[in-house]
């Protein structure tokens, strides 16, 4: 048997042991707790006197136990994790105080307090580290290196004090390791291969494009102010000008009116009658319109003429 095939028995095997150990002993460390802390509250609360240590435990178990289904389910909560000390706390002071002057006591009861809440803390953070798979180990171990280079050169630029020289936005990037897209994106990849040498340009450049970002703002201002100010200016220049400018060149001749038109398309019906081999320059010149044109009436008309000839025949 290999020890691949091996390891998963054995890791089966002490899980299992574990968990049957653990439910066998804290009961038995419950019930001795909440039996001295009732004892101790008896004269004060009377009847009531359970509630004390069913509060405290049971306040425990049930925040420990959220707390592990959300580090089951991959959705840890901050705050959740602390919240069962206070609890633990206070069952540990009264188990003590339940006995106070009396040494051995004091030391046996404090014993089986933190013999029943720390395996379960112990438990917890188990969990939370076997939740956590091998590449996000390397991805949060990337990830820290990524933070402490980009300290290195907030730290070289701005000096011991740098948290409260450098922009609000970059001290949470690297304060809480919040970083851009690019950059989180480049840690992955020295993750998996690479390492450092994937994103240190991108740490480089984060944390230079948030040094800079002043004086980038300033110049962006300046250029956009001196832009206004030449749009101010512009009314300055003269109407004919600006006409000039945005309108297009108009026509230096006049365009002939509907009438004159006429006239010569007349005019060039009658000289194409009389000498259908009339050069279109010369056309243009007798009728007073541009050569292009002369040349599409004389097109027209003598196909015109070559039809009403074919007619006759």
């Amino acid at each position: 048997m290999t020890a691949n095939h091996a390891r998963p028995r054995r890791w089966r095997g002490l899980r299992t042991a574990i968990v049957i150990l653990a439910a066998l002993l804290a009961p038995v460390f419950f019930l001795d707790m909440f039996v001295t802390v009732v004892h101790l509250m008896r004269p004060s609360f009377g009847r009531l006197a359970w509630t004390v240590p069913a509060a405290t435990e049971g306040s425990f178990v049930v925040l420990y136990l959220l707390d592990l289904l959300l580090q089951w389910a991959g959705k840890p909560m901050g705050w959740l994790r602390l919240a069962p000390y206070p609890f633990a706390a206070a069952s540990l002071l009264l188990n003590v105080y339940a006995y106070l002057g009396d040494v051995p006591a004091m030391v046996g009861h404090a014993v089986v307090t933190v013999a029943f809440f720390l395996p379960l803390l112990a438990g917890e953070a188990a969990v939370r580290s076997l939740s956590v798979s091998e590449d996000d180990i390397r991805q949060r171990a990337e990830h820290s290196a990524a933070r402490r280079y980009a300290m290195d050169l907030v730290r070289d630029q701005k000096g011991i004090c740098w948290r409260w020289r450098i922009p609000s936005l970059l001290r949470t990037r690297i304060v809480r390791g919040r970083f851009p897209a690019h950059v989180t994106a480049a840690v992955k990849d020295g993750a998996q291969f690479g390492g450092a040498g994937k994103w240190e340009a991108a740490v480089e450049k984060m944390v230079t494009d948030a040094l800079t970002q002043g004086v980038r703002m300033t110049a962006t201002v300046e250029r956009q102010e001196r832009q206004i100010k030449r749009q101010a200016d512009a009314p300055e220049i003269a109407p004919a000008e600006r006409q000039g400018e945005r309108q297009p060149v108009r026509q230096a001749k006049r365009q002939p009116a509907a009438s004159d038109r006429d006239r010569a398309r007349d005019k060039a019906r009658r000289k194409l009658k009389a000498d259908p081999a009339i050069p279109a320059a010369d056309l243009a010149a007798y009728c007073g319109v541009s050569k292009r044109t002369a040349e599409r009436w004389k097109t027209e008309m003598g196909a015109g003429a070559d039809v009403i000839a074919i007619g006759r025949g």
